[in-house]
C-alpha cells in the first residue's frame, strides 16, 4: 500500500492525505483493493476521517490538521479486511514543518468573485510556488485571526505585501507581526462604509487607506509612505514608528471629504494635504529632512474647511501653505527653510500661527485674515514678496520685513487691512 501526503506543512493548515490499497493480480500487475479497512493514525493533530473503506479504486481520502506539530509529523495507514482484524499492509509517511516564506497575502471582505457574498476570502502564494486559498464566514470574522496564523507559521515576513479589500460592512482585527513590503486596505463598495477595520503589521515600505470603511485603525512598525486615499466620511488612525512620508489626499475615484484622520509616527520628511473637503488632519512627529540628500518638505494646498493640527519640526526644503480654506486656524513651527516659505491665498488664518527659521525665499500672498503678528520668520536669503493680502497694509508688511535681512529684493504691495 501507499500514502500520499505532502513532505511539508505550514502551520495549522490541512493537509490532504490519500491512502491506496492494492495488490498483485495472477499476472504480476498492481490492482487496486476496493473495500478494505484502512485505519489512519498520527504522531500530533487530528485526522478526519480517522478509519474507513477504499473506494472502486482502492482508495481512502483523508485530512490531516498538525494543530501542535512544532517540527514534523508522521501518519500510519494499516490496511485489513475488517476492523480489528489482523493488518495485511502498513505505511508510514512523514512531513515536516515548511519553511517556505508567504508572498503575498489578500483578504477580500464579501462581494463577487473572486469572494463570495457573506464570506471573508483568503489568498496567497508562497516562495515555494504554493498557494492557498480558504474562506469564513462574515459572520464568523473571529475565526480569521487563528486561520491567518496559520497559514503565516513558518514566514517572516510577507514578501509582496497584504491587502484587504472590502466588499461587506465588516468588524474585523487582524495582527499579523510579520512585516511586509506594503500594506492596503481598502473599499471597493459603499457597503463597506459600515466598516470598522484593525490591522497591525511590522515595517512596510508602504501603508495606504483607500475609499470610505467607517473606521480604520492601521498599526505598522517603521514605514516608508504613508497615504490615507479619499478615505471619504471615514476615521483613520494610522501609528508607525517612524515614516519617509505623509500624505492625505483624494483617491482616483474617490473625494476626500468627511475624513478624521490621525496619524502618530516619531518622525516624518514630507507632509502632504492636498484637495481635502470638510476634513480633520493631525500629524503627531517631528518633521525634518530624512537625510542631507533627501530634503523634508510641507505641502498643505487646495484645502476646503481644514481642521488643520499642530505641525513642527526642525529644518526643511520647502514650506508650502496655499489657496485653503480652514476650520480652525493652523500652527506650524519648523526651523530653518533652506528654499521656499510661502502663505499664499488662504482663508481662516485668524488666530493661526507660523514660526519657521532663516529661509530662502519668502512670499505672503493673497491671504485673507492673515495677521503679521502671527506670523516669526528669520532672516530670508533671496528675496521677500509680501502682496495682495487683506488684513494688514503695506507698511504693516514694510515693518515686518524691516525686522530681518533680506538677501536681494523685497516687493510690498497691494495689501490692505
Amino acid at each position: 500500500m501507499d500514502v500520499q501526503m505532502p513532505s511539508t506543512f505550514q502551520g495549522d493548515a490541512p493537509i490532504a492525505l490519500t491512502a491506496a490499497v492494492t495488490r498483485l493480480d495472477e499476472q504480476g500487475a498492481t490492482v487496486p483493493v476496493a473495500d478494505a479497512y484502512v485505519a489512519l493514525s498520527s504522531t500530533c493533530g487530528s485526522l478526519n476521517p480517522t478509519a474507513g473503506r477504499t473506494d472502486a479504486q482502492g482508495r481512502l481520502a483523508a485530512s490531516l490538521t498538525p494543530s501542535g506539530c512544532s517540527a514534523a509529523v508522521s501518519v500510519t495507514a494499516l490496511a485489513s479486511e475488517n476492523e480489528g482484524s489482523e493488518p495485511k499492509a502498513r505505511k508510514t509517511v512523514t512531513a515536516t514543518m515548511g519553511t517556505a516564506e508567504v508572498e503575498d497575502l489578500s483578504i477580500f471582505v464579501g462581494g463577487d468573485a473572486p469572494s463570495t457574498p457573506g464570506h471573508i476570502l483568503v489568498t496567497g502564494s508562497r516562495s515555494d510556488d504554493s498557494d492557498f486559498r480558504t474562506s469564513v464566514p462574515i459572520a464568523e470574522v473571529g475565526s480569521l485571526q487563528a486561520l491567518v496564523d496559520s497559514l503565516l507559521a513558518g514566514s517572516s515576513r510577507i514578501q509582496r505585501g497584504v491587502r484587504v479589500l472590502v466588499s461587506e460592512a465588516v468588524a474585523l482585527s487582524l495582527t499579523l507581526g510579520r512585516p511586509a513590503e506594503g500594506v492596503s486596505v481598502s473599499s471597493l463598495t459603499a457597503a463597506a462604509c459600515a466598516s470598522n477595520i484593525g490591522l497591525s503589521v511590522g515595517n512596510v515600505q508602504s501603508a495606504v487607506v483607500r475609499g470610505c470603511l467607517g473606521r480604520v485603525a492601521l498599526t505598522t512598525g517603521d514605514a516608508g509612505s504613508i497615504s490615507v486615499d479619499g478615505a471619504r466620511d471615514t476615521a483613520v488612525t494610522i501609528s508607525s514608528g517612524k515614516a519617509e512620508s505623509v500624505s492625505v489626499g483624494p483617491g482616483v475615484s474617490e473625494p476626500a471629504s468627511g475624513m478624521t484622520v490621525n496619524v502618530s509616527v516619531g518622525s516624518y520628511g514630507y507632509l502632504q494635504v492636498r484637495g481635502t473637503a470638510n476634513s480633520v488632519v493631525n500629524v503627531r512627529g517631528t518633521l525634518a529632512a530624512p537625510s542631507e540628500e533627501s530634503r523634508g518638505l510641507l505641502d498643505i494646498s487646495g484645502n476646503s474647511n481644514l481642521a488643520l493640527g499642530s505641525i513642527t519640526g526642525g529644518a526643511i526644503g520647502s514650506s508650502l501653505v496655499s489657496s485653503n480654506s480652514f476650520a480652525s486656524p493652523p500652527s506650524i513651527a519648523l526651523g530653518n527653510i533652506d528654499n521656499g516659505f510661502s502663505i499664499g491665498a488662504n482663508t481662516g488664518l485668524s488666530g493661526g500661527s507660523f514660526t519657521v527659521g532663516d529661509v530662502g525665499d519668502a512670499g505672503i500672498i493673497g491671504n485673507t485674515g492673515l495677521s503679521l503678528d502671527s506670523i516669526t520668520m528669520g532672516n530670508v536669503r533671496y528675496s521677500l514678496t509680501i502682496r495682495d493680502n487683506r488684513g494688514f497694509s503695506d507698511e504693516d508688511a514694510e515693518a515686518f520685513a524691516r525686522q530681518r535681512s533680506v538677501g536681494r529684493s523685497t516687493t510690498i504691495e497691494g495689501n490692505e487691512p
